[in-house]
């Protein structure tokens, strides 16, 4: 390994150390509820700050540093009408399903998007259903983190392929399992900030070292003018492609059970609103910068060896060894945090599809006043004095 990969592993190994240690200070501390609740939802005391993190470094996942910018940099600008359905999401999807996820959570006891599944309609089976799609379609979901995660590894410390998919899988499995959703919520947290001042930072450097956006213009121009305007090459986004993804992308992404999660670890209502003004601006932020990263790499290394190698093969070429490592820290976290919160979202699947539907739990009996009114459709609590709603 030369003087500068080792620069760039250090550096890396410095983020992981700090990972460990958010993972090791969570589990530190414990709240008053049980120890399920504990480990599933962090005794549901999730604040604002923390739960718009985590939320957005799991929505973040190996697509979003891997995929997109090798798509951004094989067809160039069109890619920022592409994600602009996930923007939207990221914040309409909040306030639409967030305050009421997380009351019904707070309500039933609900600890996983089974247990979710199972109290909110009353139903052992669609408990069970949910679990075992989880588990199925999970699996592929996740292998293809996993690939990210190794192949980030292959790019940054110049490890064989096997050996980065076993050490990335290790090292998600172990503060995962050792701290619960604290840890997984905290390291996510630790995580965020990571990408989201990793991919700026990365940005700025690359810009820097092409010369600015008039050179990345240029540049374009001279390899392909598709890649400035739409479709893009190969007609790769017509309007009616465009509008499709709008509906669909938006809508589809709002029901991963990772995700939703999150909100059964809120500490109230007030507090998903907040998340959602941070979530908002964090997304802002990112997305955009996302793109034109993988644009900008279209310019500065346009021959690479496969087109996911853009985001790494970009920092890399901008930025000094020292502070890559650091950099492409952040596709990594994002690929860890999404792994993390995977196994959190099936795990208990078959022993609380298998218990009674129950809409109370003793966890959270003392949380809330008065009988559960019977209507289905209805998790809110009546009054003990005069049993309305």
């Amino acid at each position: 390994m030369t003087a500068a990969g080792l620069e760039t592993g250090l550096a890396f190994a410095f983020y992981l150390g700090a990972t460990f240690f958010f993972a090791w200070l969570a589990n530190r501390r414990k709240s008053a509820a049980g120890f399920m609740e504990d480990f599933f939802v962090g005794g549901r005391e999730t604040g604002a700050w923390v739960m718009a993190l985590t939320w957005i470094a799991t929505a973040a996942s190996g697509g979003t540093f891997i995929g997109a910018p090798a798509l951004a940099h094989t067809y160039g600008w069109i890619l920022l009408l592409w994600i602009s359905a996930y923007m939207v999401f990221a914040v309409t999807g909040v306030g639409l399903l967030g305050k009421r996820i997380s009351k019904i959570g707070r309500v039933t006891g609900a600890l996983t998007y089974p247990d979710l599944m199972r109290d909110r309609f009353e139903s052992k089976a669609i408990g069970m259903v949910s679990g075992v799609a989880i588990i199925l379609l999970y699996t592929s979901y996740v292998v293809a983190q996993l690939v990210a995660g190794a192949r980030l590894l292959e790019a940054i410390l110049d490890v064989p392929y096997l050996v980065g998919v076993v050490t990335f899988s290790v090292v998600v499995a172990l503060y995962t399992a050792y701290g619960g959703f604290r840890a997984v919520a905290w390291t996510d947290a630790f995580q965020a900030v990571v990408m989201l001042f990793g991919i700026l930072l990365a940005l700025w450097f690359a810009l820097e070292k092409i010369g600015g956006m008039e050179a990345v213009y240029a540049q374009l121009e001279r390899q392909d003018p598709n890649l400035l305007t739409g479709p893009g090459p190969d007609d790769f986004m017509p309007l009616s492609a465009a509008i499709s993804f709008m509906a669909i992308y938006a809508l589809s992404a709002g029901g991963q059970p990772s995700l939703i999660s999150r909100f059964l670890a809120c500490r109230d209502t007030r507090t998903v609103r907040r998340a959602c003004f941070l979530i908002g601006v964090y997304v802002l932020l990112l997305y955009p910068a996302v793109m034109t990263l993988g644009v900008v790499g279209r310019a500065l290394v346009p021959d690479l060896e496969a087109a996911d190698h853009a985001m790494p093969a970009t920092i890399l070429a901008a930025a000094p060894p020292v502070l890559a490592g650091v950099l492409l820290a952040a596709p990594f976290a994002a690929v860890m945090s999404t792994v993390s919160s995977s196994p959190l979202s099936a795990s208990r699947f078959s022993r609380c599809s298998l218990r009674s539907s129950r809409r109370t739990s003793s966890s959270t009996s003392s949380s809330f006043q008065g009988p559960a009114c019977r209507r289905p459709s209805c998790f809110r609590r009546c009054s003990p004095s005069t049993g309305r709603v």
